[in-house]
């Protein structure tokens, strides 16, 4: 069994010696990571929380309002399906809708 961890963004620890480590049980290891900030899927304006602020940014994204960087475009592709899309506007209100 593989074990896979991705990242989509700079993970975010607040402190001078602020470290993120992850225990691979699997592999046997451990990964280590400083300076992170770990960012859910749907988080497109990686504040923590998913919101219509989010859904906003989504669609001003698609419509060509606002250029997206890489990292948003991967959060707000929340279907995984490689582009981003009203289909994914449409999961993210479903997650602040609590479905």
């Amino acid at each position: 069994m593989i074990s896979q961890i991705k990242f989509l963004c700079p993970l975010n620890i607040e402190g001078d010696n602020a470290q993120l480590t992850i225990d691979d049980s699997v592999g046997g290891g451990e990964l280590s990571y400083k300076n992170a900030k770990i960012c859910l899927l749907g988080d497109v304006n990686m504040d923590g929380n998913i919101s219509v602020l989010d859904v906003t940014e989504v669609q001003n994204g698609i419509a060509g309002a606002l250029e997206l960087s890489e990292y948003q475009n991967k959060l707000a592709d929340v279907n995984n399906d490689g582009s981003v899309s009203v289909n994914d506007v449409t999961q993210i209100q479903n997650i602040i809708a609590g479905f």
